[in-house]
């Protein structure tokens, strides 16, 4: 079995947890040895049970050549953590993987991804790396998503669609046939995007619309 961390001690790290937790139902993969923080906490309680929570600067000192998985929802601080951890050679950062989720000959796949319960992807669909892909998500065909994405549950994303990267699509949000979706930005919840995203958006509503504030 392959000892396995994850960074991150909230809401996501809980559902990562339970994520490994039913891997390990179906195949024995991952030997869970606890969460990893910058935060001063000892315990992380899931249910019943107390899992021991690192301090991040001394967990980077001193461990080497285990596998990293990161629970975090915050894509405005993901690829910045990502990248700290990618400076040690001797982290892996696997995909974990749903075992109800179907994986296609066709689909592509980097590294470091997280895709959770009741997803749905299908042909020539590919990902690049370090996305969280939420429970119920729907990729369709022809979709291109690149990395540091956080696409919550329930979100669709038609056929063709191409995604850039570090960009937050909200849970039940959708995003019609063959549209484009740059960099760093944040679909609301339920918005149903219609038109192509540039960068830096945030977008609400049906049809979304861009908002400042």
């Amino acid at each position: 079995m392959k000892q396995i961390y994850i960074v991150g001690a909230g809401g996501a790290a809980k559902e990562i947890f339970l994520l490994i937790k039913e891997i390990n139902f179906a195949n024995q993969v991952y030997d869970f040895k606890g969460f990893i923080d910058v935060k001063p906490q000892k315990f992380l309680s899931i249910g019943n049970v107390k899992h021991e929570v690192y301090n991040e600067l001394d967990f980077l000192k001193k461990c080497n050549e285990v596998s990293i998985v990161f629970g975090l929802g915050d894509v405005d601080r993901l690829k910045k953590i990502v990248e700290t951890y990618r400076l040690k050679e001797n982290f892996a950062f696997p995909n974990i993987i749903h075992p109800s989720v179907y994986i296609d000959d066709s689909f592509s796949l980097g590294m470091g991804n997280v895709i959770s319960a009741q997803c749905v992807l299908t042909v020539d669909t590919s990902l690049s790396s370090f996305n969280y892909i939420n429970r119920g998500v729907h990729l369709g065909h022809d979709c291109i998503i690149g990395s540091y994405n956080v696409i919550n549950p329930c979100a669709v994303i038609s056929g063709g669609v191409n995604i850039g990267d570090e960009n937050l699509i909200g849970t039940n949000s959708t995003v019609l046939q063959y549209l484009k979706i740059g960099t760093k930005n944040k679909i609301g919840a339920g918005a149903v995007v219609t038109k192509d995203v540039q960068n830096n958006g945030r977008l609400i509503g049906v049809p979304a619309k861009k908002i400042t504030q």
